[in-house]
């Protein structure tokens, strides 16, 4: 069986920070309209200023450079994390502000909603509820994602639950948690995250698709095969198509076959794969794609893949580069991939864990 390729959730963190105008609500009409800036830098104190363009520094090489590039910003985000309050909700209220710190458009609605009833019926004066950045929940996530692509899975976890103490239903600390539990191969308590993720109130399609995925992963370490397919075919429903869920469905089906499990690997950012197959903890490996993967992109039947086909497998999914995976495997530059060009070994992508 070859080896199978399941993305860690932050190899490549891609934070957008979405903002607008702040809604005004109170109990006797609206409130006088003001920016999103202006309110965010009454609402912030001097350091949460600081810390937050600390993140929105690491973010952004991080985007642009992937892990490698955010090496230099990780004592800036330790120091973040040592600022961190005693409290710091999701919803927060500081005079006639209330700023919600939501991870996705759709969770800030709920949230605003919920906020400008409360404070209707409470009285109190007019607010103006907007949405901000969650400054330190997001060092603590870029931190462990960095110590699980690091093989740190000690340190990881960490970093993760010094966040959740002050937000224990933040969906991406507690991937990045499983992650870390998985690395230990600690598959019990690695699934039992994964479901605490899947019982947040407010969870994105985007996070039950990652959430599922890692839930079917500990339950196929497990062996509780019937058990991990229903959990990979369930995160096809929130994100349809994923072709590594469908991967590991395939591998599901080698096992049942007969066929031998394979260890978890990870490839560390910035490392240069070795041609050999290494488990946790060792250098990164060489992948060879499987065959099956080949005949399910192969829509047609006619023993090539098109462009089109291509872009369904695994190795054109995001983090990777769709257009560049296609030059690589086209060997022979006559505009389609072979069966054999497709199971040429290639290096497994940085950021992967790979069985």
């Amino acid at each position: 069986m070859a080896k199978r390729l399941v993305f860690a959730a932050t190899a490549l963190l891609a934070v957008v920070l979405f903002g607008g105008v702040a809604v005004a609500q109170n109990a006797a009409g609206p409130a006088s309209a003001q920016s999103v800036a202006q309110l965010l830098d009454t609402f912030n104190t001097p350091q949460e200023k600081s810390d937050q363009a600390a993140v929105v520094s690491a973010i952004s090489a991080m985007n642009t450079g992937g892990y490698p590039a955010l090496r230099s910003h990780l004592s800036d985000l330790r120091a973040v994390l040592d600022h961190a309050p005693s409290a710091y909700p999701v919803t927060e209220r500081r005079g006639s502000i209330i700023v919600i710190r939501a991870g996705s458009s759709a969770e800030y609605a709920v949230l605003a909603s919920r906020a400008a009833s409360q404070s209707s019926s409470g009285g109190g004066g007019p607010v103006n509820i907007v949405n901000g950045m969650n400054v330190y929940p997001m060092a603590a996530t870029i931190l462990a994602g960095s110590a699980v692509e690091d093989r740190q899975p000690d340190q990881a976890i960490a970093f993760a639950d010094r966040m959740l103490s002050l937000q224990p239903e933040n969906v991406d600390l507690l991937v990045q948690k499983a992650e870390a539990q998985e690395l230990k191969k600690d598959f019990p308590t690695s699934l039992a995250t994964y479901q605490a993720g899947l019982n947040v109130e407010l969870v994105s399609n985007d996070q039950k698709g990652v959430l599922l995925r890692g839930k079917g992963s500990a339950l196929v370490e497990m062996g509780r095969l019937d058990e991990g397919e229903q959990a990979y075919r369930d995160s096809l429903k929130a994100a349809p198509n994923n072709a590594l869920a469908n991967n590991e469905l395939s591998y599901i089906a080698h096992l049942r076959a007969g066929g031998s499990p394979t260890p978890l690997v990870i490839v560390k950012p910035g490392e240069t794969p070795s041609a050999t197959s290494e488990q946790v903890g060792s250098p990164a490996p060489m992948v060879t794609p499987s065959p099956a993967a080949f005949d399910r992109a192969d829509a047609n039947h006619d023993g090539k893949l098109d462009k089109a086909e291509f872009r369904t497998t695994a190795r054109a999914q995001p983090p990777n580069d769709a257009d560049a995976a296609w030059r690589n495997a086209d060997k022979d530059g006559d505009g389609f991939i072979s069966r054999d060009e497709f199971v040429a070994p290639i290096p497994a992508p940085i950021g992967a864990i790979v069985r």
